[in-house]
């Protein structure tokens, strides 16, 4: 009985000391540091190359790393800080390469067709299509996969965020040069400008939705839909691309 008791104890207690071990280590031994500073130091050398040269060839390297530096940089720092994750790297990276590209294609597809059938198409009508179209593989998961804590909902619903908006800016970044002529300090402002927002923007509303959906399965042992996250998921999703800057 004794010994039944210590196991408990130490199976409880071994999580909360795994986080406090991630916590005291030091930020430049973190993996997402260390990605983001050597994302920046790529990123340099090839838009100085870029410039030296005045060889286009340069050009799609430089507006990849400049999409995907945060992005990566955000997905990995939350899958390094959250609890008591239990999602491996394989379905993350699913969900960040088959998420981000499935939605863009959805979304795209859906604002074309608006379109073509309103001769408009609203902020808000871009905001819905766009939310519900990340939402499509983490919820896949949602209801056929094993992960069932609420930390792994936020890891992937993030993780498809975090790629949908690294491709948006990619075409942005792209749009912008060639209507600012090949002005790399346009290109600039474009991709720091989104990047920095991306977290606060896709990133917070989809993890957000998908904290919810995970935390009320756990609360209903099963997968549900109620009022709490169609309330959750209806307030961001009008405030979303209220700031995104016109590719122009």
């Amino acid at each position: 009985m004794e010994r039944s008791s210590v196991s408990q104890v130490a199976s409880a207690t071994a999580p909360r000391q795994e986080n406090q071990d991630k916590a005291r280590i030091r930020p430049w031994r973190r993996h997402w540091f260390q990605i983001f500073v050597s994302g920046l130091v790529l990123l340099f050398l090839v838009e100085r190359t870029l410039v030296a040269t005045g060889n286009p060839n340069y050009v799609p390297s430089a507006i990849l790393l400049g999409a995907f530096l945060v992005p990566v940089t955000f997905t990995t720092y939350l899958y390094e800080r959250l609890p008591n994750w239990d999602v491996p790297l394989p379905p993350l990276a699913i969900c960040f390469i088959w998420g981000g590209v499935l939605g863009m294609v959805v979304a795209g597809t859906l604002e074309y067709d608006v379109i073509r059938t309103l001769g408009f198409l609203p902020k808000m009508g871009i905001g819905v299509i766009e939310e519900g179209a990340k939402l499509i593989l983490p919820l896949v998961f949602y209801f056929f996969g094993r992960y069932r804590s609420e930390a792994a909902g936020i890891v992937l619903g993030v993780a498809t965020a975090m790629s949908f908006a690294a491709l948006e800016t990619m075409g942005y970044g792209f749009t912008s040069l060639l209507a600012s002529k090949g002005n790399l300090g346009v290109l600039d402002e474009v991709l720091l400008f989104r990047g920095l927002m991306s977290p606060a923007g896709h990133a917070a509303w989809t993890g957000l939705v998908c904290a919810v959906l995970w935390r009320e399965r756990v609360k209903a042992g099963h997968a549900t839909f109620n009022w709490r996250v169609g309330e959750r998921s209806r307030r961001p999703s009008s405030y979303t691309h209220c700031g995104t800057p016109s590719p122009a």
